[in-house]
This record gives C-alpha cells, structure tokens and sequence, in this order.
C-alpha cells in the first residue's frame, strides 16, 4: 500500500526533501509548505557492533525492511538512530568508513520507507568505565585526583572483567543506572569533554564533522542531535553546576556553538537539535538560542526527554496521578523552554515502559495529549531492546521477553494524526474513548500538497474510519491504506477554517 501512496506524489516536480523551523509558528514544514508532524522511536544499539542487524528480522537486535515496513504502517514515520562514536572512530582520528556506510543506508532505507531519520550521538554515563555507553575509551579522561569510579556512591558493588577491565554489565545493571551520573569519575571524564582536556572536545567536534559528510546528500534525514543527556560536568569540583542554568552556560553552551560552526561548513541545511544539561530538568535551560545563534533559528531544534520518576521496580509507573503531575510539570518548562529559545521543539524520549497494565496506557496517553494539545513531535523509547542496559525499564521495548508484540501498547502509540497540514494547524485533539481526532486547520491552497492523515485502519479502526469535513463545501478527501488524504475542493478559497473528524465507522 506504501507504493500506491507514493504515486501521489511523483507527478510533482522533484524538491529536495528538507525539513526546516517555520520562523514565525515554530512549527516543522516541509519542502512544499505544509506543517509537519513527527511520531517516532528510537533505534539506539549501545554496544558492539553499534549498529542493527538489517538483513534479518529479530525481535531484539534489527531494523529490516520487515521493521520498517511495521513501523510505516504503524504511523511511525521518524526514527531517532544511534550513530554511535566508539563505532564511527574505534581509535583516536581512525574511522570506521564500513560502519558510516551501514548507517548512512539504514537512513537511506528508512526514507525509503517514508521515514525521517534524527541522527543522535547517543551516550549515557559516558564511558563503559563507569557502567556506561557512548563514548569511546580513548576519549576518556578524569582528573588524576577524581575519587576511583563508583566512589562516593555507597551501596555499589561491582564485579570486574579481566580482560576488558570494565565492569561488567550483569553487575552495572543491578542498580539504577542514573546515580552513576553522581559519581566523582563521571563527573570528571565529562568535564574533560567540556573543557577539551587532551583535545576531547575537538575529536567530538572532528565527530560530527565525518558523520554529516556522510549524511548530508542523504534525502531524509532530519538533522543531528549533538549528544544525548549531557551530565553538567565535575559536579565535585564546582558544585556551582547543579544550580538552574549553570551548566548550560558554562560547559554546553561554548561546546554546542563550536560544533554547530564545523557542522555547517559542511552541512548547511539540516536542522540541529540540542539538549540542556539533565540536571536541569524541573528549570529553565541556560542556554540562550540554539547553538547557532537566531541566524538559524529555522533548522534548530530543542531536544527534550519527559520520564515520570516515580517508577516501580520494572521502571513502570507507580501512581497515575503522581507520575501526571510530574510530567506535567516538566511539559510545562519544556514548553516555556522552546519558547525563549526561539526554535523548534521535538520530544526525542519518554516511554521506556513495559506490560499493558492500565496505568502504563494511561499515563501514555495523557502525554500524548499534552503533545497533541502543542502540536509537539515526539520519538518513544524504544523500539527494540538493542542490548540496551541503561534504563531502568529491561521490557521498553514494542516486543516482549517473548518476541511477542504488546499490542495494547502500540495501539496508543499509534492513534490517529495528522502527519502533514497543507495549512496552519489551530488544534488538534484525540479522545481515546471514542477513537476519534478532531483536526481544525486554516487551509492555504498554495500549498499542492494534500492536508495527510494518519490511522490505524486495522489496529484502530477495524470497520473503518467515517470521515467529516466542515464546511463541507471547503474539502474533499481519499482513503489509501492508512493515510486520508484531503485536498481542497474547486471554489474553495485559502483562509478557510476546516474542521477534520476521524472516527470509527459504525
């Protein structure tokens, strides 16, 4: 059904494929004008080889074309993908030129698919060294005096390999990986990133400079997230960092600027995405603009992660109410965040939940409320389980223990939205009692790309979806496979407000 939905669009002239900020809404436009919207997941394989099996379907490890092809029908036409550094330079300055290959054509395939692609420098907890991922080993450096990894987090006890000398994982995933961050090491081999100690910082940069020669031709790629939650630094040494905005300014601020200046001398179109420093979740970012300065306003994007911490031992939610609450405050300063910064936003991370219990549905779904309620974009974590072993939630995944898929889950995951607005979005809700989406958009017929609806035909909507459009003059709309296509209809005017219900026929 993908083939018959792409012949739409073939007798258009060819226009290169960028996504941008539109400068004034904030919102993401495409090459044709319409607002885009972005659903996703995250692809992030954290250790050896770095990369998805692509050749063959596995529950754990892949992103085929099978993959791709669940992922598409599922309404998932985004997917968040670990670059990771130890795999693109194994050793200082030498690169992997196999490994960038493998990954530039998982982007091309994804596109292929109709899906974007976020290339992310993924890290948590820096190093191995300190029970994380991310980093290479070469690129680790703690200040000679730094207290010995785990110190002073009491209450650890690590068993060691011989041979790699890390520790290992089976005994770093006993605890909850986020206190590593709380450690004198962590601390310090990060702010020898920061303050470029051993020229760290310059190889990160060197980093982004072979990834985007490598994906810059690449039709579909979104852009770059710079790094992953990055830590404040030597909270040890400067304690100063765990205040509101510190961190930001002192140590991600210069770093951002500096990459996003050698990016582009390569890379002048894709958009940038950028976090704040994960100490500084409940508060205002320090950070002024994007890394680029309001220059670039229109293809900088504000990364940002919303996870209840009130998690049980399985990293599910405890309390509805209290795991809201905490969500909402968090939706909130992110809100106000993008807008001081003056860019886009994109929600890269929540989720990481398990099971199909109440509670989990409920508390996705009132996230992607609040996402619907902003017109915000989101990736979830994760599709698969990629031996991920930083998270507190071991079932994440869109596949259980079993191999078998959590159907209740991805039906939230894939409620009914508009991916593309030939027009300027004014709301947008879905009530999940009714499986119904309510879409009321200004039209602009300048645009000659149709106004593109996602829904789940046989998840969500077995007997069908009834379609309503007012006024009913203003429209007319097709069905192909799970996309409601609307298209102005003759003697319809631009400017014209046009209300889209989808639900389930009767």
């Amino acid at each position: 059904m993908r083939c018959l939905i792409l012949v739409l669009f073939v007798v258009v002239p060819f226009v290169f494929a960028q996504i941008k900020v539109d400068n004034t809404t904030k919102r993401f436009v495409d090459e044709y004008g319409r607002e885009r919207i972005f659903h996703g997941v995250n692809a992030v394989f954290k250790t050896e080889p770095y990369m998805p099996i692509t050749d063959y379907f596995d529950y754990e490890l892949s992103l085929c074309e099978s993959d791709m092809d669940d992922l598409y029908n599922w309404g998932m036409n985004t997917v968040r993908l670990g670059v990771m550094w130890p795999g693109v330079e194994p050793a200082k300055s030498q690169y992997d030129d196999y490994y960038l290959a493998k990954m530039a054509q998982i982007a091309k395939d994804l596109y292929a698919h109709g899906i974007y692609t976020i290339v992310d420098l993924h890290q948590d907890v820096y190093n191995r060294r300190e029970c994380g991922e991310g980093v290479p080993d070469w690129a680790t450096y703690a200040r000679p005096d730094a207290a010995p990894f785990p110190a002073p987090v009491k209450d650890i006890i690590l068993e060691y390999d011989p041979e790699t000398g890390y520790p290992t994982i089976e005994s770093c995933v006993l605890y909850d990986f986020f206190q590593y961050y709380f450690t004198e090491e962590t601390g310090a081999v990060f702010q020898s990133l920061y303050d470029n100690t051993n020229g760290i910082q310059t190889s990160f940069i060197n980093f982004w400079v072979k990834v985007a020669s490598y994906f810059k031709d690449i039709d579909g790629v979104l852009g770059y997230e710079l790094i992953n939650e990055p830590w404040a630094g030597d909270v040890f040494k400067n304690p100063d960092l765990f205040l509101p905005t510190f961190a930001d300014r002192l140590n991600l601020a210069p770093m951002y600027a500096a990459t996003h200046d050698a990016i582009r001398q390569y890379d002048d179109k894709r958009m940038i995405f950028f976090e704040k420093a994960t100490v500084n979740i409940l508060g205002p970012t320090g950070l002024s603009s994007g890394p680029g300065g309001t220059n670039y306003s229109d293809r900088q994007v504000y990364s940002y992660h919303n996870y209840c911490a009130s998690v049980d031992e399985q990293g599910n939610p405890q309390k509805l109410l209290i795991c809201n609450g905490e969500e909402a405050v968090q939706w909130f300063q992110e809100m106000q965040d993008i807008k001081n910064l003056g860019c886009g936003g994109f929600l890269t991370e929540f989720g990481a939940v398990s099971g199909n219990s109440t509670v989990v549905l409920d508390n996705l779904n009132y996230l992607l409320d609040l996402s619907y309620k902003d017109a915000q974009s989101w990736c979830y974590w994760q599709f698969k389980k990629y031996n991920d072993f930083t998270t507190v939630n071991a079932a994440e995944a869109f596949y259980d223990a079993d191999g078998n898929l959590e159907m209740d889950k991805i039906k939230v995951l894939t409620r009914a939205y508009p991916q593309a607005i030939a027009g300027h979005l004014n709301s947008m809700n879905f009530d999940i009692t009714y499986n119904k989406l309510t879409l009321e958009y200004i039209m602009d017929k300048a645009i000659t790309q149709p106004t593109d609806i996602y829904a789940n035909m046989a998840m969500n909507y077995p007997k069908g979806v009834k379609v309503a459009i007012t006024p009913t003059t203003a429209a007319d709309y097709k069905i192909i496979g799970n996309h409601i296509f609307i298209t102005p209809a003759v003697g319809s005017t631009t400017g014209t407000t046009v209300t889209v219900t989808v639900s389930p026929a009767v």
